[in-house]
């Protein structure tokens, strides 16, 4: 349920076996959504048979009842040889009793939901499939085997050739899908100048615009980041809780189908830290938020990595400490842990407002005393 923090400068590799794992339990449940939503379909396709068939003679046996042409006791009579099943008997009393219910689905918009289902459940099968081929394969690359490394290099190149062919063809298709993805595929190049036309085609792809909410846009911060160890925490750290918070809201709308899933045996549920909880209430990450989220920062680090302090990058910290006199464990880890907050109010945007909020500030063209700050 919550992402894996891994300290700038290690290897990935545990964050990503932990994204694979979770995106499979997610497509599993997505694939169960699916099979409910398909027997519900069936359920009311059935319903819709025998009502269509029913409901038309039922009402001539009331009409010719209401018009004393018939007694009550024949119309009954009728309407129990014409529908023998005591519960469909019921349905169509509550039927012709009832206000007329609000319209439902039509035989054909059944139809058209079916085979809607049955197109996403095939992608679904073949994500499913592709995914554990590609587990398979990743394992083998991480091993160090040259065959798998090149075959999953090969896979990557024709999955980006397949994107780039689907952004000619349907670009505003392509378009919106990428305004609600953190990260998309691109073949880097030995050609100098290739990033900036990397850079060009995020632009044009709008990339995570609608996410933004989840995705902070970090405030610019003097200096290059590799100089900046408690910065590059820091922002490790968001990212790590920002995916956290991006995972419980997936499976929430999954929610139902994910506890089947474990209560059938199929997957189990990891004791989750206490941090993670606490990370889906935090608010949006800003200046005004730091101290907020600093807290959570810090259990997070202390949680996913409990010997921080021993490593390279914060020596000068440890020797500042030592020189000090104050050089316990305790009294490192919370220098350090210190810095890393610290680090968060230089990154972080000075404001974060709701898209309502932005269009208001763009009527209102605020004056340059009255300047509003927005990161969204």
């Amino acid at each position: 349920m919550h992402a894996t923090f891994v300290a700038p400068g290690d290897s990935s590799s545990a964050d990503i076996a932990s994204y694979i794992e979770f995106q499979e339990i997610l497509l599993e449940a997505r694939a169960l959504r699916s099979k409910h939503r398909r027997r519900e379909l069936r359920v009311r396709e059935r319903s819709l048979k025998w009502r269509a068939a029913l409901i038309p003679k039922v009402a001539e046996i009331l009409r010719r009842h209401f018009g004393d042409k018939i007694t009550a006791k024949e119309a009954a009579n009728k309407i129990r040889r014409i529908c023998p099943d005591k519960q469909r008997l019921r349905e169509l009393f509550d039927f012709f009793s009832k206000t007329p219910p609000t319209p439902t689905l039509t035989s054909e918009e059944v139809a058209a939901e079916k085979a809607d289902i049955t197109r996403r459940e095939r992608e679904l099968r073949a994500w499913i499939q592709i995914s554990r081929h590609l587990d398979v394969l990743s394992n083998r690359a991480q091993s160090g085997e040259s065959d798998a490394i090149e075959r999953l290099a090969e896979i990557g190149r024709n999955v980006v050739f397949s994107m780039m062919l689907a952004e000619r063809m349907h670009p505003e298709a392509v378009r919106k899908v990428a305004r609600s993805q953190m990260l998309w595929p691109f073949l880097a190049s030995a050609k100098a100048g290739w990033e900036d036309s990397m850079f060009d085609k995020i632009q044009k792809l709008e990339l995570g615009k609608h996410l933004e909410v989840l995705h902070t846009p970090f405030h610019p911060a003097r200096g290059p980041d590799v100089n900046y160890p408690a910065r590059r925490w820091a922002k490790a750290a968001v990212r790590t809780i920002e995916e956290t918070r991006l995972r419980h809201l997936l499976l929430r709308e999954v929610k139902t189908e994910a506890e089947e899933i474990v209560l059938g045996g199929l997957v189990g549920y990891a004791k989750s830290p206490e941090w993670s909880r606490k990370a889906c209430d935090l608010p949006m990450f800003s200046k005004d938020t730091v101290p907020e989220w600093g807290v959570i920062v810090r259990e997070m680090i202390r949680e996913q990595a409990p010997n921080f302090h021993a490593r390279p990058e914060w020596e000068n910290q440890r020797n500042t400490a030592a020189h000090s006199a104050r050089n316990t464990v305790g009294e490192i880890r919370n220098a350090i842990l210190d810095d890393i907050t610290s680090a968060l109010k230089r990154v972080a945007p000075k404001c974060r407002n709701s898209c309502a909020e932005i269009k208001q500030v763009k009527k209102e063209k605020p004056s340059r005393k009255n300047k509003v700050c927005c990161s969204i």
